[in-house]
């Protein structure tokens, strides 16, 4: 079975996070949603780090950026450029006649039906699902509305990096092998080493949603930050590992699989929590 995913913006979106993803990619039958660009975003994310991602088997993304991405049976990845697209691209015309109305009960329903789904609809969407629908043009009347940044620190709400999960098993495996390695090696697990960056890439190129993940992952087995630059520069890696050693072993003890999963349904559950706040423990 196929799981598809397309990034149309003014499209009400079906996958509108992580969790919702997962569901969709582990049900039994093909399906073809439309996903928030937050989703699109998690995705290419973790592309950056891996491009053959086991959960990601038999799936495919189309991005609003004319980019397209196929995963195999055994999730290795291929990308497609807007030059030369997949036979399975579709436009947002032609999502909205056939999967559109596939998807909400109405690509046979009289029109009494469609009426009274597009008027549940907020007006934005709905004129953009309107115009794919009757080819109304609605741009050339009426300027279109752009979607406005929602970044920054507003009515005084916390800025503090919130918890995080990829929702990949193998990522958190390479993580906690790389982990393991510093500890063993007597080196300081920054966050260059923990995402294996190397010497020549900063830490501030890498995504977003990758760095909150392996900081949440390493709050949760060490209980406590990664070390900053403070604490490297005191010294001393050797009893900073002997000290987080026994955290990796009681993970380890347990099953690196069976600790993931609960750790990732621990991080859905716990919602907008900060990384410092986190605290985990496997039962």
């Amino acid at each position: 079975m196929i799981h598809a995913f397309f990034e149309f913006p003014l499209l009400p979106a079906k996958v509108t996070d992580v969790s919702k993803l997962k569901e969709v990619i582990n049900s039994d039958s093909s399906t073809s949603f439309v996903m928030a660009p937050e989703v699109a975003k998690f995705v290419k994310d973790a592309l950056v780090i891996n491009t053959t991602i086991g959960s990601f088997k038999n799936t495919r993304f189309q991005f609003a950026d004319g980019t397209y991405i196929a995963f195999d049976s055994k999730g290795k990845s291929t990308l497609f450029h807007s030059d030369n697209p997949p036979d399975w691209a579709r436009t947002k015309r032609e999502y909205s006649r056939t999967q559109w109305l596939t998807n909400h009960g109405l690509l046979d329903a009289p029109a009494k039906a469609l009426i009274a789904k597009m008027l549940e609809i907020p007006l934005k969407e709905r004129r953009e699902i309107a115009d794919n629908l009757f080819n109304l043009d609605l741009d050339k009347l009426i300027p279109s509305v752009g979607a406005r940044s929602t970044a920054g620190n507003r009515n005084g709400k916390s800025t503090k990096p919130k918890i995080s999960d990829l929702g990949s098993v193998e990522y958190f495996l390479n993580f906690f092998a790389r982990l393991r390695e510093c500890v063993t090696t007597d080196t300081f697990p920054t966050l260059q080493k923990l995402m294996d960056l190397g010497e020549q890439v900063s830490v501030n190129q890498a995504p977003a949603s990758v760095k909150q993940a392996v900081r949440t992952y390493y709050k949760a087995v060490c209980g406590e930050q990664i070390p900053n630059n403070k604490v490297v520069e005191k010294g001393y890696p050797e009893l900073y590992c002997m000290r987080i050693k026994p955290a990796i072993e009681a993970v380890e003890a347990v099953g690196l699989d069976s600790y993931y999963a609960k750790l990732s349904a621990a991080i859905g559950l716990a919602g907008d929590c900060t990384i410092a706040d986190f605290d985990f423990h496997y039962q």
